[in-house]
């Protein structure tokens, strides 16, 4: 729902003509995303939306419609890139599957954001970054002390991170391109993208480390580097405060 349109987002900050397709009735979820979660009168300014998608052009089709299919057949033609959200099955019955695109239009990069990627047993399976990217990937174990309430990041930071990948693989794709080679399929998903995240973590894993959760603050091992909470301020002051001390013998001398 967020990673695609976070990808061609940052593509039209670096200046991409970016079209964005949309479904007939309520158009990208997105759109809605305030009224339907947080049951925002409908006049309330979508800031998600807007993050994701200023810059962009938009367009109202029908894939599953002839005039529809025709109408995305034309705007493919002309395009250097096409990036999807769907899942693969979906993008296959409307003819926009990575090998049918690629047969029609050998120049095209194409490039698809999913949950958990397109083999594997969890191909098919549909994901947001809360399940994909924090719960599968062990990035919001990663981020819980023992015995507290599991957290996880902010709405959409995954799928921020794996935008960002997309982004990147598709200029590495455009590049290739530039010098000769046909385009080419870019594929990223949620779960890879919070595996590399959490990279050290499952890396320690691999190497026989018992995975577990980071020590609870009063019992943290690295006391210099730690969130703590202030004394009241009666004039508003920070009610909290991080220690960034990671060399402790060269930081802590000049804090004390």
């Amino acid at each position: 729902m967020i990673a695609g349109p976070a990808a061609t987002g940052i593509m039209a900050d670096w200046g991409a003509d970016v079209i964005k397709v949309e479904p007939p009735g309520l158009g990208d979820p997105q759109r809605v995303f305030y009224q339907f979660s947080f049951n925002m009168p409908n006049h309330t300014p979508n800031a998600g939306f807007h993050v994701d998608n200023k810059g962009k052009r938009s367009v109202v089709l029908d894939l599953k419609s002839e005039e529809g299919a025709a109408a995305m057949e034309e705007l493919l033609a002309g395009a250097d890139v096409f990036v999807s959200n769907l899942r693969r099955k979906a993008l296959e019955k409307l003819g926009l599957g990575p090998e049918q695109l690629h047969e029609r239009f050998p120049h095209l990069i194409c490039a698809f954001s999913s949950g958990y990627g397109f083999v594997g047993p969890d191909a098919d399976k549909a994901a947001y970054d809360a399940s994909a990217f924090w719960s599968r990937s062990g990035m919001a174990m990663a981020g819980t002390p023992d015995g507290e309430d599991t957290t996880f990041g902010g709405v959409g930071n995954g799928d921020h991170v794996t935008g960002m990948s997309m982004a990147m693989g598709v200029c590495a794709a455009l590049f290739n391109r530039a010098r000769g080679a046909e385009g080419r399929i870019v594929e990223t998903s949620l779960f890879r993208t919070g595996i590399y995240c959490n990279g050290w973590g499952v890396q320690e894993a691999l190497h026989g480390k018992p995975a577990g959760s980071p020590a609870p603050r009063a019992k943290a091992g690295q006391p210099t580097i730690k969130a703590y909470t202030c004394a009241p301020d009666p004039e508003g002051g920070p009610d909290r405060i991080f220690l960034f001390g990671l060399e402790t013998d060269r930081h802590w001398p000049p804090t004390a």
